[in-house]
């Protein structure tokens, strides 16, 4: 019986791949179709995967294309300096270069509710425990300690 072209539905299954494994790609589709191969390496690469394990495939992303990820109630922005993470219940978690109370309420302003931290890239931490009353800069309060735990 002579050999024939199977179908991909009746190859063999694998379980594990590496960066050098083969994939059929059909270029230009909708017009002069041509069907060829990429390395799953190549492939990583053209969305800005980075293979840092071609034994196991473990990737890392190195190209960011969006500012924003949803997942059910986590939200997590970025921006050129500051990132926010926004939790279940408008708290966040924020991150900046302001260095005192006012400039956070300043930055922040009603951002978050009572139970929100905003991390300072000046090493301190603020947290935010009441809404403004009357004007006053006293709903981010910092995080001290009087001893060493």
């Amino acid at each position: 019986m002579a050999d024939r072209a199977k179908k991909i539905s009746e190859l063999a299954a694998v379980t594990a791949v590496v960066s050098t494994d083969l994939f059929v790609v059909v270029a230009n589709a909708s017009g002069n179709a041509i069907t060829s191969q990429i390395t799953l390496g190549s492939l990583a690469n053209t969305f800005g995967i980075s293979n840092t394990s071609s034994a196991n495939l473990t990737y890392s992303v190195n190209k960011v294309t969006t500012t924003t990820l949803s997942v059910g109630n986590t939200t997590v922005n970025t921006a050129a300096n500051s990132t926010t993470i926004t939790l279940a219940g408008n708290v966040v978690i924020t991150t900046g270069s302001a260095t005192t109370r006012a400039a956070v309420n300043t930055a922040l302003a009603a951002t978050g509710s009572n139970g929100s931290i905003y991390l300072s890239t000046a090493g301190k931490i603020y947290l935010r425990i009441a809404s403004t009353v009357g004007g006053a800069t006293t709903d981010w309060q910092r995080v001290t300690t009087t001893a060493v735990d």
